[in-house]
């Protein structure tokens, strides 16, 4: 059994793990916290989009600027854009049907929007997250290329460098200067600063956490995350950095994110080693894009059942806010919706990259099959 093997060359068992958990972590937030990991002591958005960033840094190659743009413009941007005039071509059948109005109007300004800030649709909410990151590695990467020199010195000194601009940038935050143009650019300084944790704890620091014993690191993240809620309570949460209007303080988020991030890797790196590849994880993890481009989606399942029974006639649902859910994809109802929400959200989205997968592959076969 594959035990923290690198998978294609640079992935390891450790992070599809990780990566896994934040797929279900991500579903689990957009429907209300139903399920709840450790989230009293380690609440989802106190750490978990800069564990997100982590990951990516982590695996970080330098390349030329040329390079590295092509490779994630065909990685992240080409996709995020298919899947966004998707997402927004379906909200536009859901509108002509009057079931919901999630559309957004083609024009020169919502693309323009769409390629520096955000979705076009809420239909594609989450991959906000997308269009930062990929921002995020090319600036990075534009960065490493101008500077050069690389080794402990440097990458510590740009480690500085980084935490520096991420807290400034929440100053501006906190002062109301994330808006228009300012808000990409402050929410990619904000995230910088855990591409470059990514790529040096790999580097340098990967080695002796994992000698660290995993029982007496987790307990101490355990500890500063209790002191911290304690003193603060719900003020260590920074909640949906896709507008970074949420922050409490300038330093908070850099201490949550390290224990955060800590903890689930110590967790991660022992159950890996214990079970070893797994097919589900696998799964989750392969298909991440996927699952964020489409979980908003399937999480509202039973929101739709719910507008079709009120429709009809065949259900009563008296609190059930009709016009909320008609202009958001974001709305939220109960407790027993919220949870079948995320069940539907997490099937629906790996039945979609699966069917994908496979019409890609026939897709594949017939081309080869025609060219012989």
């Amino acid at each position: 059994m594959m035990k923290n093997a690198d998978r294609a060359g640079n992935r390891n068992q450790t992070f599809q793990y990780l990566e896994a958990l934040i797929m279900i972590m991500v579903i689990d937030d957009h429907t209300g916290t139903t399920i709840g990991i450790l989230s009293g002591i380690f609440p989802y958005n106190s750490f978990y989009m800069p564990l997100l960033v982590f990951i990516s840094g982590y695996f970080y190659k330098r390349k030329s600027t040329v390079e590295h743009l092509i490779h994630k413009s065909k990685r992240l941007l080409i996709p995020y854009l298919i899947w966004n005039l998707a997402g927004n071509g379906l909200a536009y059948i859901f509108k002509r049907l009057g079931i919901v109005n999630w559309y957004c109007s083609m024009s020169l300004q919502s693309l323009k929007y769409c390629l520096i800030s955000g979705p076009l649709s809420s239909v594609n909410g989450p991959s906000w997250f997308v269009i930062m990151l990929f921002y995020v590695s090319v600036t990075y990467n534009m960065t490493r290329n101008i500077l050069r020199k690389e080794g402990r010195v440097t990458d510590s000194v740009l480690l500085a460098g980084y935490i520096t601009a991420g807290c400034g940038a929440l100053v501006l935050c906190m002062q109301g200067y994330n808006r228009g143009i300012y808000l990409p650019v402050l929410r990619m300084l904000f995230y910088l600063q855990f591409y470059h944790l990514g790529y040096f704890f790999h580097q340098y620091l990967e080695g002796y956490v994992k000698k660290l014993s995993a029982v007496k690191t987790c307990l101490f993240c355990i500890c500063v995350n209790v002191i911290l809620i304690c003193i603060y309570g719900k003020k260590i949460n920074f909640i949906a950095t896709s507008g970074m209007g949420n922050f409490n303080s300038w330093y908070l988020p850099l201490i949550t994110s390290v224990t955060g991030i800590l903890f689930w890797y110590k967790v991660m790196d022992y159950l890996s080693e214990k079970i070893g590849q797994n097919r589900l994880i696998d799964l989750i993890a392969h298909n991440s894009f996927t699952v964020m481009e489409t979980h908003l989606l399937f999480t509202n399942l039973p929101n739709f059942y719910i507008l079709f029974s009120v429709i009809s006639g065949r259900g009563n649902y008296p609190d059930f806010d009709i016009q909320k859910f008609k202009g958001s994809a974001w709305f939220r109802y109960n407790d027993n919706a919220k949870l079948i929400g995320f069940f539907c959200g997490l099937i629906g989205s790996l039945a979609a990259a699966y069917m994908m997968k496979k019409a890609k592959n026939i897709f594949l076969a017939r081309r080869e099959n025609g060219r012989e």
